[in-house]
């Protein structure tokens, strides 16, 4: 019977080409000049390595128990974004492009992180 880290390796295989494309983005605008998007990739890059922590603490707590794991990793895709979704409420309220950016960046980086995972997801068992 496979283990859950093996279960999981199309995942994190995406986290890992994610947060390498985000890497040599970062690289490529910063040696351009171009800080202001680097800084928004950095963002991108922040979110993507809390969920690999969050990937890894998860499977530990859920002792290899692949459904627990799901279950508990699939929340993580509702809580921690939800005060970011309020941010970029008010952000828009009061018309902070800034805060709306780099909260637009968040909640874009957790949505494809979500899809990779709901991929990878049917292949848990």
């Amino acid at each position: 019977m496979p283990n859950i880290t093996d279960q999981l390796m199309p995942y994190l295989q995406q986290i890992a080409l994610e947060k390498q494309r985000l890497t040599e983005r970062i690289e490529a605008q910063e040696h351009d000049g171009r800080q202001d998007e680097a800084n928004l990739d950095k963002v991108r890059l922040n979110i993507v390595q809390v969920f690999e922590t969050l990937a890894a603490a998860d499977a530990a707590q859920c002792q290899g128990s692949a459904p627990a794991f799901a279950e508990r990793y699939q929340q993580r895709f509702d809580t921690l974004p939800a005060p970011w979704k309020q941010r970029l409420a008010r952000a828009i309220a009061h018309r902070d492009i800034q805060t709306q950016a780099v909260e637009e960046a968040k909640l874009e980086t957790v949505t494809r992180l979500q899809a990779a995972f709901l991929k990878a997801k049917g292949e848990l068992k």
